[in-house]
């Protein structure tokens, strides 16, 4: 019953922005709208629901107007790297908008094969086959840009992404995506073994079908592996391309965003960080390095097994 109360309140909510005239705008001046109102949080919740339904993003289609950023960025690296804090703070630039959802973008087209899909949580390695696009697939290419035009309101020139899995196809973004520029990040391997393995566990089937509970910290360390020789390799097929490490963002983020704000050729605003706060024009964010948390959830025995796998990679990436 309040699932029926809850979708009618919905629907009256969207005819009546309809009956405003809202819907000739995009979807991310509705949310502006929302916010307006007082709605906040809980509609942008709903909107983020229901844009995930293939459905609704074919009705989206026929409303909102076709448009694309001029360049295109792609934050690229392993879970549980820092791109998610890094994306944020990316986006307070006045020159860049992330999706207003602030999910992950696969998660608004059909068109990018996800883990989840098959109930692999933080764990593409264990369906790598399903991962795969093939490089000359431009229809598919269209598919999402038309997925995702909505989710950027279209004033701001740079519209950022950072699904982890877009790791695995840097190339073909590159390809089908004019103007693209790809940021890796990178982390220390035993940190995010253990943060992968703390936060995920398969999700449904056929995942579950394979193995229920908690990764073995040796898959988390095979997906940090695999992940940075996917952007080891990823670099040199792409045309702009730069990388840091999150160890270094945390510990002095300016240097870094300079840096970034050159590669993308933006104006740099005022910054200043101090006391892990880190403030972008009148904007703030806390940024602090938590290695030491998650290298004191690591037991001996579970460095003592992922150590052979990460340690070449580690020596390769400068740890």
């Amino acid at each position: 019953m309040f699932e029926i109360q809850t979708n009618t309140y919905i629907v009256y909510t969207l005819t009546s922005l309809c009956e405003q005239k809202i819907f000739s705008m995009n979807l991310s001046r509705i949310v502006t709208k929302l916010r307006e109102k007082g709605f906040k949080r809980f509609f942008l919740s709903i909107l983020s629901s229901l844009y995930q339904k293939p459905v609704i993003r074919n009705i989206t289609r026929l409303i909102a107007p076709p448009r694309k950023p001029e360049k295109w960025v792609f934050l690229v690296g392993c879970y549980n790297s820092g791109t998610t804090i890094t994306q944020k703070i990316l986006s307070l630039h006045p020159d860049i908008q992330a999706s207003i959802f602030g999910r992950e973008g696969v998660h608004y087209t059909s068109n990018l094969p996800k883990p989840d899909d098959l109930g692999w949580a933080r764990m593409w390695i264990k369906c790598k086959d399903h991962m795969h696009i093939d490089e000359d697939d431009n229809f598919r290419a269209e598919q999402v840009k038309k997925d995702w035009r909505i989710l950027w309101r279209g004033k701001e020139p740079i519209f950022i992404e950072k699904s982890i899995t877009n790791i695995t196809r840097m190339k073909w973004f590159d390809h089908h995506f004019k103007n693209s520029y790809f940021i890796g990040m990178t982390r220390n391997g035993y940190c995010v073994s253990e943060g992968i393995v703390r936060r995920a566990q398969p999700t449904h089937a056929p995942a579950i079908f394979e193995h229920q509970g908690p990764y073995p910290i040796e898959w988390g360390a095979m997906q940090w592996v695999e992940a940075n020789q996917r952007l080891l390799d990823g670099r040199t097929d792409v045309k702009n391309y730069m990388e840091f490490s999150y160890e270094s963002f945390t510990a002095n983020p300016i240097p870094i965003l300079e840096a970034i704000w050159k590669f993308l050729d933006l104006p740099s605003p005022e910054m200043t960080f101090s006391k892990g706060i880190l403030k972008i024009s009148d904007l703030s964010v806390s940024l602090k390095n938590m290695n030491d948390k998650s290298l004191a959830n690591l037991g001996e025995e579970q460095k003592e097994k992922i150590s052979p796998v990460i340690e070449p990679m580690m020596d390769k990436l400068g740890y």
